[in-house]
């Protein structure tokens, strides 16, 4: 035997000393359920890779597939190109169940640029390594094989709901690149086609998860996908949260800035954020095009200022001007956010006059560019504001001056807390494994319930929206008690949960975590003695929590033994509904 042929044996006996001789049945299914999603996900990931470079992956790689593992759906049908077909055709195919049909317009030279290829491919590549090991098991290989023809209709179904999501994605795709001038713009007629593709491509999702098992197989997809976006950006495209986004990206295609409002925590930047990410290929945070506002921010921070001179070749002198913040949106046609809009002052403010009927591609000159070098900005320039109007829970705000009012009457929108449902997908999604497994039994669940629930009540608190805890010390003149500055918004809820599988590999139970976690929040001497009274009362009373706590645990000013005795003997929680 060689050397070479010795170190290939040795690493053979060493797999095989990882892995067990045999496995149970349970430990047979886990991995044909794990191999069912790597399987899925490899489709998608190289449909989405095909899509963008119109390469397979042999092709993408130089070489001839040899070995690889695959499963027949039988034959499929031709492609047609999405641009040879009309509205009504597109449609028609997408009721009929033909989206495969459909080929995607191809925009893939931004995409390509950003990045973005290379980023699928890695996601792809470590997929199909876990694959390989997986299936070098034959009683594995087996139990799928026979898996995947009991389950053939649902997986078909699967892939084709997932193919309408990517449809859905690419009309919106399609938006973004019309703001970029990477195609024409759309005429009305053209605008409401979009839209009904939109509609059949998400009715015909709805219609797909009616059956029970593609819905199951849809939800653990679902909740992977929150899970690597929470991950990866903070930030999860939750139903209500795309509904928000395309509002967004609507209100760009008709050329309009736009104002985001709400309470704090509700997401409103990360919103922009996102997809500035998606459709731009460029995070405002890198690029620089956030402006954080604050009564300190200037004009030469949202736009620019000069730093010396540079003689002409006519011997004249101009400024060297440097774009900053709004200014390098302008000039590289990004989209801008302004964050916290009317903490600028207002005389500031008045310098943003020039970009409210700016247009993307539009002519536009710096006053401090006496070069005037500017001239001829880029198109795909968008901008969106966040804002909290001024009340007196944001004293500290400005109010918006007479054409603020003006330009933002038709392109402001209010984002509101996510839903339930969604808050508690989001607190699954951080929990499970990368395989989509949880390990939280009934009763765990149930804890998570009650925290979701929780921090929906203390969202309606802060907003002064619950009618059924009374502000402390009311007296007769009983009133309803609001959070003034504390509240379980998505951010915290999450952070609530952070930490969970470090604290179970030491022994201690979800339930005690989890009151660890909130003993923590209402301790935390940032919010001000009130509201963290009023939040631990919350807890307690209404939802059961901390309830192996002494008063002797707490740091709230003000909160007795006998108040705490008080809330735990009335206490009135109940499961939520979810």
């Amino acid at each position: 035997m060689t050397e070479t042929e010795g170190e290939s044996q040795e690493i053979i006996s060493q797999k095989e000393e990882e892995q067990p001789e045999t496995l149970t049945p349970d430990q047979i299914n886990q991995q044909v359920q794990r191999l069912r999603q790597l399987d899925t996900e490899r489709a998608d990931l190289g449909g989405e890779l095909y899509e963008l470079t119109g390469k397979t992956k042999a092709e993408r790689e130089g070489k001839t597939p040899t070995g690889q593992f695959s499963f027949d759906f039988g034959e499929e049908e031709p492609q047609l190109q999405e641009e040879e077909l009309d509205p009504q055709e597109e449609i028609e195919l997408i009721r009929e169940g033909k989206i495969g049909q459909i080929s995607l317009t191809e925009l893939s030279g931004d995409m390509v640029r950003k990045g973005v290829v290379s980023s699928l491919e890695k996601r792809l590549n470590g997929v199909e390594e876990e694959i390989q090991q997986i299936t070098q098991r034959p009683e594995v290989m087996e139990a799928y094989q026979q898996f995947r023809q009991d389950k053939i209709e649902t997986i078909k179904r699967v892939r084709e709901a997932q193919k309408l999501k990517s449809f859905i994605d690419n009309l919106n795709s399609q938006k973004a690149a019309i703001i970029r001038g990477r195609r024409p713009a759309l005429n009305s007629s053209e605008h409401r086609d979009l839209h009904r593709l939109q509609e059949a491509a998400q009715d015909r999702i709805t219609e797909l998860q009616q059956d029970p098992e593609t819905f199951e197989e849809l939800r653990v997809r679902e909740l992977l996908r929150y899970k690597r976006e929470l991950e990866e950006d903070h930030f999860a495209e939750t139903p209500s949260r795309q509904k928000y986004m395309d509002k967004i990206l609507n209100l760009w295609l008709q050329r309009k800035p736009v104002m985001l409002t709400g309470e704090t925590g509700t997401g409103k930047t990360e919103m922009v954020r996102r997809l500035s990410i998606k459709y731009w290929g460029a995070d405002p945070l890198s690029e620089g095009t956030l402006v954080a506002g604050s009564s300190d921010i200037h004009e030469y921070i949202l736009f620019g200022s000069a730093h010396g001179l540079q003689r002409q070749p006519d011997g004249s002198f101009t400024t060297n001007f440097e774009p900053a913040r709004l200014g390098k949106a302008i000039v590289q046609g990004l989209p801008g956010i302004i964050d916290e809009f009317n903490l600028i002052d207002r005389s500031t403010r008045l310098r943003l006059k020039s970009v409210y009927n700016y247009h993307s591609g539009d002519p536009f000159s710096f006053q401090e560019d006496s070069a005037g070098r500017y001239d001829d900005c880029q198109k795909g320039f968008v901008w969106a504001a966040t804002a909290n109007v001024k009340s007196e829970r944001y004293a500290e705000r400005l109010d918006f001056d007479a054409t603020e009012k003006r330009i933002f009457a038709l392109s402001q929108i209010r984002i509101d807390y996510l839903p339930k449902a969604e808050m508690f997908d989001l607190c699954l999604a951080s929990l499970i494994d990368r395989r989509g497994g949880l390990s939280l039994s009934r009763q765990d669940l149930e804890t998570l319930i009650r925290l979701v629930d929780a921090a929906e009540f203390t969202q309606e608190t802060f907003e002064g929206k619950q009618t059924q805890v009374f502000e402390r010390g009311a007296g007769s003149q009983k009133k309803y008690a609001i959070l003034k500055n504390m509240v379980l918004d998505p951010g915290n809820t999450l952070g609530v949960l952070r930490g969970w599988e470090e604290a179970r590999e030491r022994g201690i139970s979800f339930s005690d975590f989890i009151d660890d976690q909130l003993l923590n929040f209402v301790n935390n001497e940032v919010y001000e003695a009130p509201d963290r009274l009023l939040m631990a009362q919350i807890l307690i009373q209404k939802y059961g929590f901390l309830a192996t706590k002494s008063v002797n645990d707490f740091a709230v000013p003000n909160l007795t033994g006998q108040e705490l005795q008080n809330w735990r003997g009335t206490k009135t929680s109940k499961k939520g509904k979810l």
